[in-house]
């Protein structure tokens, strides 16, 4: 279904954005909300309000079902949809870059710096350091707060496609976080907090969150032959099935394959 925003909204019947809040808060015309509080409303309201008639259920567009899956390439992508769509990572923006390279020097001057203060009490000594050390916290902060606002952008997005239902995996982090090439890259990405996020968006906007097992070969198995690809390795980003000749990318292949998953659980 079509979901508009505030402005949208107001543009499309002619009202004003003062009018349209107003009606939300007297009740006239109760809006939608978002993870974030924004308001938006769907196209039931919109023909409510311009005094046309609802459309049939047999020409209503069926409730789209999204499937997920978190990119295992964080500099490709941080989301893939079924439908191809991908979400660009936050870490690939310059303002993360930027921040990145300003903690990476700060965090080389608190090394020099506790190298000099070595043997020095912490009255007559160590002020520099304290200085660095709460700098390297601010921005760090700062990091973890664009992160976490992309994320909220994410689920925001998620919720106004109205899925019926939702489907992500379940995934071996602790092991994951073992190997040390792959685990500075997913600490950055706080799965945790956006799985937080997408679960109190599903329960809020009644979608159906459903959750595949953690052993569930999303990304070796061909979509469209069902063929297992034993031999994919995690620097294969693209892939071409021998049965049916169909070429995958990764991330695009294990999200349709959660769309045809059957065995799953809810949350």
């Amino acid at each position: 279904m079509r979901t508009y925003t505030l402005g949208e909204f107001a543009c499309l019947t002619g009202k004003a954005t003062s009018t349209l809040q107003r009606w939300d808060r007297t009740g006239v015309l109760a809006a939608h909300r978002t993870v974030t509080n924004r308001r938006y409303y769907t196209h039931d309201q919109y023909l409510s309000v311009m005094g046309l008639p609802p459309e049939p259920e047999t020409t209503r567009g069926k409730r789209t079902v999204i499937y997920t899956r978190v990119s295992s390439r964080g500099r490709r992508g941080d989301l893939d949809n079924s439908d191809g769509t991908v979400f660009d990572n936050a870490d690939t923006s310059g303002r993360i870059r930027k921040l990145e390279r300003r903690k990476r020097r700060l965090e080389r001057s608190l090394a020099r710096s506790r190298r000099a203060n070595q043997g020095k009490d912490k009255e007559h000594g160590w002020h520099n350091y304290r200085k660095i050390l709460l700098r390297k916290r601010c921005v760090e902060q700062r990091l973890a707060n664009i992160r976490t606002e992309r994320m909220r952008r994410v689920c925001d997005e998620l919720a106004r496609r109205q899925p019926s239902s939702l489907t992500i995996e379940h995934l071996n982090v602790k092991g994951m976080m073992k190997n040390r090439h792959l685990a500075p890259a997913l600490h950055k990405q706080a799965l945790a907090t956006f799985l937080e996020l997408v679960e109190h968006t599903c329960h809020r906007h009644n979608i159906e969150l459903r959750q595949v097992d953690r052993w569930y070969p999303s990304s070796r198995l061909c979509h469209e032959c069902g063929w297992k690809n034993t031999g994919l390795t995690l620097n294969m980003r693209v892939w071409r099935c021998p049965m049916c000749g169909s070429r995958h990318d990764r991330d695009v292949n294990a999200a349709l394959n959660l769309r045809d998953a059957t065995e799953y659980q809810l949350i």
